[in-house]
């Protein structure tokens, strides 16, 4: 063997660093690919309430307002527990209907939605009603560009309100649907 056969130990030093160095890039993809996987594996009642909150802030933010002249209802109205409207985004959802009225209640264990497509003649095309369940306690509130507060109720004569939030008293937060 001669002195200069293998490695000094300063060498050895620095490829362990690049050892522990490569180790770690390794251990930081893999667990962002663990929490990418895990992001995409969404618990379906999520993916209905992302869904629905997506549809409702697009429907909202395309409410015909009550200057608009037509045969049928247009502006946006509600309670506490109840919402309706008439969007004329139908894209997806009413392809021949010229505008959908979208009426909301919020019931003590479920939210009921009633769709109903509207012809330019103001005649109804066709209704739908759906009950989701998991959204308990669904509260509305308006938020008035005049005053700038959360309003209980709105009126269609108020116009359309600068926000639309509903809060749902079973989880923490609160959700802004649309911002006009």
């Amino acid at each position: 063997m001669t002195p200069r056969s293998g490695l000094s130990l300063f060498e050895l030093l620095i490829s362990l660093a690049l050892l522990a160095l490569l180790a770690a890039g390794l251990a930081g993809a893999l667990d962002l690919s663990i929490r990418v996987h895990d992001r995409s594996q969404t618990n379906p009642e999520l993916q209905q309430d992302l869904a629905l909150r997506n549809r409702l802030r697009n429907w909202i933010a395309s409410a015909v307002p009550p200057s608009h002249l037509a045969q049928y209802p247009v502006g946006l109205e509600g309670t506490e527990t109840s919402l309706a409207f008439t969007t004329r985004n139908t894209k997806g959802f009413a392809p021949n209907a010229a505008a959908l009225r979208i009426e909301l209640s919020a019931g003590p264990e479920a939210l009921d939605i009633t769709f109903i497509e509207i012809l330019d003649s103001g005649e109804t095309l066709g209704t739908h009603n759906a009950t989701l369940d998991g959204f308990k306690g669904v509260r509305f509130s308006y938020f008035s560009p005049v005053d700038s507060v959360w309003r209980d109720a709105w009126k269609t004569t108020e116009g359309l309100p600068q926000a639309v939030r509903a809060l749902r008293l079973s989880n923490p937060f609160f959700v802004d649907l649309a911002r006009f």
